[in-house]
Parts: C-alpha cells; sequence; structure tokens
C-alpha cells in the first residue's frame, strides 16, 4: 500500500513538474486572477474554461463535490472574458458564509472583463482590466509581471464599487522559473481586500487575505489551496456576545481549474 501511494506521489510530480504553460485560474466569483482579487490581464491561450471548488474543513470533511462552479469563455483576440459563477460573496449580511446559487448545477452570476491594455516585453508584462462581477461591482485592475531567471513576481492593485461599497483590491503571485527564465508550474499565491460603505466611513463591510499555491497540471488543469482569514469585526454580526459567521480562525479551500480549445472544424468532419 505504501509503496502505491509512493509510487502515485512520484507520477504526480513528474506530471507536475513537465507541464509546459503557465496560465491563472479564475477567482471563486468568476474572472481570471487569483483567489478571490483578479488581475490586470485576459488569459491567453484556449477559449474556454472552468472551475471546481470546495471548502477543507477537516480531513474526514474534505467537500471537494462540486459545490462552488465557474465557467469562463474569451474571444476577440482574448480582449474579453465572459464568465458565470455560482459563488457571488464570502460575506453575507449574517457574516462569513460563502454563498452560492444555482438552477440544478449550472452557475447563474455572470461576469464580465475587458483587456484595456496588455503590453510583453522582454522582462515584463503589464495589463490594465476593467469589468463588472459580483461582489464588487465596476472595478479595474492593473498588474505588473517580471519575467526573470529563478523567480517571477507579480503584483496587482484594483478598485470596485458595486453602489453601496467601495472595494480595495490587491493581489500577488511568485512563480517559479529555471535559469532560462522558463515558468516552472509551481507558484504561491496571495491577495487581499477591504471594503467600506461610503454612507458610514469607518464601518467595515469586509476585510480579508488569503495565502495560497498553484500547481499546474498540464496545459490545461490548475490544482490550487488556498487559506483565507477575515481578522476584522465587521459590524452587525454581533449576537450578545458571540460572533455569527465571523472567519477570524481561517479556512482552507481546493480548487480544480481547466481549460479546452472546444470543437475544432477539420477536413473530413470535426474533431
Amino acid at each position: 500500500m505504501k509503496k502505491s501511494i509512493w509510487n502515485i506521489a512520484r507520477a504526480f510530480c513528474l506530471v507536475a513538474f513537465l507541464a509546459p504553460a503557465l496560465w491563472a485560474g479564475q477567482t471563486w466569483y468568476g474572472a481570471s486572477g487569483y483567489s478571490f482579487a483578479p488581475d490586470g490581464f485576459v488569459e491567453q491561450g484556449p477559449n474556454y474554461g472552468g472551475f471546481f471548488a470546495g471548502e477543507f474543513v477537516r480531513y474526514d470533511r474534505m467537500r471537494l463535490y462540486p459545490k462552488y462552479l465557474g465557467l469562463r469563455w474569451t474571444g476577440l483576440s482574448s480582449r474579453l472574458e465572459i464568465t458565470l459563477s455560482n459563488t457571488y460573496a464570502f460575506v453575507g449580511d449574517d457574516g462569513y458564509t460563502p454563498a452560492s446559487k444555482r438552477t440544478l448545477l449550472f452557475p447563474v452570476i455572470p461576469g464580465v472583463k475587458w483587456s484595456v491594455e496588455d503590453q510583453d516585453r522582454t522582462y515584463v508584462r503589464w495589463g490594465l482590466a476593467a469589468g463588472l462581477m459580483f461582489p464588487y461591482g465596476a472595478y479595474c485592475a492593473t498588474t505588473v509581471r517580471g519575467k526573470l531567471p529563478i523567480l517571477q513576481p507579480e503584483l496587482s492593485v484594483g478598485l470596485g464599487y458595486n453602489g453601496k461599497t467601495t472595494y480595495g483590491l490587491t493581489g500577488g503571485r511568485l512563480q517559479l522559473a529555471d535559469l532560462q527564465g522558463k515558468p516552472l508550474p509551481l507558484a504561491f499565491i496571495a491577495d487581499a481586500g477591504w471594503a467600506g460603505y461610503m454612507e458610514r466611513l469607518g464601518a467595515v463591510r469586509e476585510a480579508f487575505f488569503s495565502l495560497g499555491s498553484e500547481v499546474n497540471m498540464g496545459r490545461n488543469i490548475l490544482f490550487s489551496a488556498t487559506y483565507r482569514r477575515d481578522p476584522r469585526l465587521y459590524e452587525g454580526f454581533l449576537s450578545g456576545n458571540a460572533l455569527i459567521g465571523q472567519n477570524q480562525s481561517g479556512r482552507w479551500s481546493l480548487k480544480l481549474d481547466y481549460r479546452f480549445d472546444g470543437v475544432k472544424h477539420v477536413e473530413g468532419g470535426q474533431k
């Protein structure tokens, strides 16, 4: 039994470190980026994708069934991204309760993202994107990515406004690379956000940070594990002396992103 587990682990590592492509998955809310914060790029490559995700509550309650789902389509030369997700908020009126709405198993929360600018140079790539998504509303984000040997850092900042709440967002990725600057399939990600009410200055609607890692399992499969914590006390979540739904101790989640090219028309039929 131990030998079989060891062989599976070695096969997993071999597949991971032979992965040829670098790409970013979707946020839980749909747009491409980090775990929760969108970045300033529209992902290039296959036009179709999505994700399956679940909370890692305990070892005996590893929720890997598709509780959270997302879909993605990109087009217009990778300038436009349209997404669907059944996750519309991690903080609701009753506290930290990751909320999902769905009709059967189909995501129903739409989002759109437009690449305003994307410049890819020899040692750096930077981009600016704007869009609409829950819960951030109208948002814009800019990203700078270094393309260096060994380590390739990336940093994003963004703002969002949904009509009553203003969001400040930031995210980053530290991508490992070989000595020639070719990205390796292992990366570390982090993002954070703060939200306040426009009509009540100082009241915290949402404040979080998350840390995680990504393993590229090939050209079209990306596995990630993320730890999120909401350290600030949110207004309205006190019931007597007990906190309702406050994620002050932190929670882990697991996500599997995928992408594909769709149906190709070739001579003699479809492929």
